[in-house]
């Protein structure tokens, strides 16, 4: 019985070992495809605004894998923006007093992100990665003029106040004008994240020429959450451990020989900051302490594009 059971066992522990080909590889592609931004909250006397914006990106992904023992490696990946067109940009409320818009602009944006994880191998190309992430995203913003319902708009925030000035006074001072003080402003996120996800390449299985597919995703924590707004640059906001960032990707391509291979791939990326505030002036005319306001905001993009392999 001991024969007959030893040379299974030792098939057994071969075949296992032969599914796992962990070999190192860089890469480089480019992609296309659509990136949106959201922006919402609540301003004094219960007004919500909200505006989603999006636009057309080139985006540019590199990187590599490292193989470290024989099952362990870590990648060093890249992706940024290469290109991104300018849109028109709405801004929407809604209230008990009214709705509609209020300001219109230009904006573009420009996203960079650097992910270092650890993997770690199991049979037939599944890969355990643990690691963190740098993340940071631009929205330029320019040629700000007043919505169509910038009346609507600055009437219903003097409604919403407990204060003794009158409707005109008020908007003089507080409301929306027809020339805006700020021309141009740069709004910058920047983000540390710690993250863990799950990754499957029949590249871990097999070293033979042929089919490729993989697939995964990731879901990260801000441990850090930093925005600087150019129009605002004295001020400083910054959070931890608030909001959640969620990745996924799949790809299908050739291993034309051992060191060379094309994949075409289709990405995901979607990402929620909470908002921030901090407290200025106390204003007695309208019996209240000012904000300044980071609002509750979100980063969502797909694209689709194709990466090179090598590894020589």
């Amino acid at each position: 019985m001991k024969k007959i059971l030893l040379p299974i066992a030792l098939l057994s522990s071969s075949v296992a070992f032969a599914e796992i080909n962990n070999e190192p590889y860089t890469y480089l592609g480019v992609a296309a495809g659509q990136f949106a931004y959201k922006e919402s909250g609540t301003v004094t006397g219960g007004i919500k605004f909200e505006t989603t914006p999006t636009n057309f990106q080139v985006f540019n992904y590199s990187g590599g894998y490292t193989a470290v023992g024989e099952r362990t490696g870590f990648y060093i990946n890249t992706v940024s923006t290469l290109y991104a067109s300018t849109d028109a940009e709405s801004w929407q409320f809604s209230s008990a007093n009214g709705s509609g818009e209020h300001q219109k602009n230009q904006v573009t944006s420009n996203h960079n992100s650097l992910d270092i994880l650890f993997g770690y191998l199991f049979e037939g190309g599944h890969q355990l990665v643990i690691g963190g992430a740098y993340r940071r995203t631009l929205m330029d913003r320019n040629g700000f003029s007043k919505g169509a319902d910038a009346g609507t708009f600055n009437s219903a925030r003097w409604k919403g106040e407990n204060t003794a000035l009158n409707e005109a006074d008020y908007i003089s001072k507080y409301g929306l004008q027809d020339e805006f003080k700020v021309v141009n402003y740069t709004e910058t996120f920047t983000s540390a994240l710690a993250q863990v996800g799950y990754r499957y390449d029949t590249r871990f299985k097999s070293s033979e020429v042929g089919p490729r597919w993989q697939w995964g995703a990731t879901i990260g924590l801000p441990l850090f959450y930093d925005v600087v707004n150019t129009s605002n640059s004295g001020l400083s906001f910054s959070s931890s451990f608030e909001g959640f960032d969620v990745g996924a990707y799949v790809g299908y391509g050739w291993r034309f020989t051992e060191n060379l291979g094309l994949l075409a791939k289709a990405n995901y990326f979607y990402r929620l900051r909470n908002e921030m505030r901090i407290r200025g002036d106390y204003v007695s005319e309208l019996n209240r302490y000012r904000y300044a306001i980071i609002p509750e905001n979100e980063v969502q993009y797909w694209n689709v594009g194709v990466n090179g392999y090598w590894n020589f």
